[in-house]
């Protein structure tokens, strides 16, 4: 879940909903204090393990002002078409932030290396890897846009919704302004150091690559694919190498998605989670030590976050 606090005119909109939320920042004495507060709904992942899916299925939600133009105008409708407010082809970033994506031994190379984005309303990013674009780079669209069949289900969701209020006298419902991103529901596999843009069989890229526009803003997870690097990489080298059966191969590609003697190098949410299932920990970055810092990430200060320690070296395979 993503939650931010609200201007007066946004908790009163209707448009949000609203819950309690508790963060964490330093008291006066330096001592980490809990603070609760009202704050609205952004984001929504939501994954389930069945049967027939012990990788998971993965659905994301986001709420319907989460993409504004720098002067507040909506970019998509509650459903997820996007509105004509753009000129034909325009850069998801404002800032053409472009990668060679990386193999097995050349890193991945990002441009430009410095940005300078006013965001007015738009969501942005601040990188805190040296690695990465220094500066503010703001979101004018999606990098890839929500395909037409998952907008005529939010469709038909709203409508359904809007009929339950009708028959229970409910005048609005804040559900009515989130819609569903993207559902990933089988792995598939891609070489290592291409972009993926479709192939017979396979999902479309926005599936591929599925990304929620807030937790997944910056340019990296909205093109994800392949491996971690930084502290996950050794644990996943070793795991693969001395405790998987059979053991990877020296020089073998990396796959981050393995069932039933199948794998996959697949990208978005799964092959984000697909990162802790090569280190052995069945999909789980809880079970594979992000959770084990007894200490809360406080709110306000600077530092690297668990985010940048994830990313911080170049390359992703």
């Amino acid at each position: 879940m993503a939650f931010r606090p609200l201007t007066a005119a946004e908790a009163k909109s209707g448009r949000f909903y609203q819950q309690t939320v508790r963060y964490y920042r330093n008291n006066a004495q330096g001592k980490p204090s809990y603070v609760d507060t009202s704050m609205g709904l952004l984001a929504l992942h939501i994954i389930q393990k069945t049967l027939s899916r012990p990788y998971f299925v993965y659905a994301t939600f986001g709420q319907a002002d989460n993409l504004l133009t720098a002067g507040g105008k909506p970019v998509e409708d509650e459903n997820g078409r996007e509105l004509l407010l753009f000129p034909p082809g325009p850069l998801p970033f404002d800032q053409n932030v472009t990668s060679q994506n990386a193999t097995a031994t050349t890193p991945q190379v990002l441009s430009p290396k410095n940005a300078g984005s006013t965001p007015g309303a738009r969501v942005y990013v601040q990188n805190e890897s040296t690695s990465l674009p220094q500066g503010s780079i703001s979101l004018n669209r999606r990098k890839h846009r929500i395909p037409g069949a998952v907008i005529a289900v939010n469709a038909a969701a709203h409508q359904a919704i809007q009929a339950y209020n009708a028959q229970n006298k409910i005048p609005s419902s804040p559900w009515l302004f989130y819609k569903l991103v993207n559902v990933q529901y089988l792995p598939y596999d891609k070489p290592a150091g291409i972009t993926y843009t479709g192939a017979p069989g396979g999902p479309d890229p926005a599936t591929y690559y599925q990304a929620n526009e807030v937790v997944e803003l910056d340019y990296n997870l909205q093109v994800f694919s392949g491996r971690f690097s930084g502290p996950l990489f050794p644990l996943i080298t070793d795991y693969m190498t001395n405790y998987r059966s059979p053991p990877l191969p020296p020089g073998a590609p990396f796959k981050n998605v393995i069932y039933q003697g199948k794998a996959a190098n697949m990208g978005g949410c799964m092959g984000c989670h697909g990162n802790a299932q090569a280190g052995g920990n069945d999909f789980s970055f809880l079970i594979a030590g992000s959770g084990s810092n007894l200490q809360p990430e406080l709110a306000g200060t600077t530092g690297v976050s668990a985010n940048a320690r994830l990313f911080a070296s170049p390359g992703h395979p």
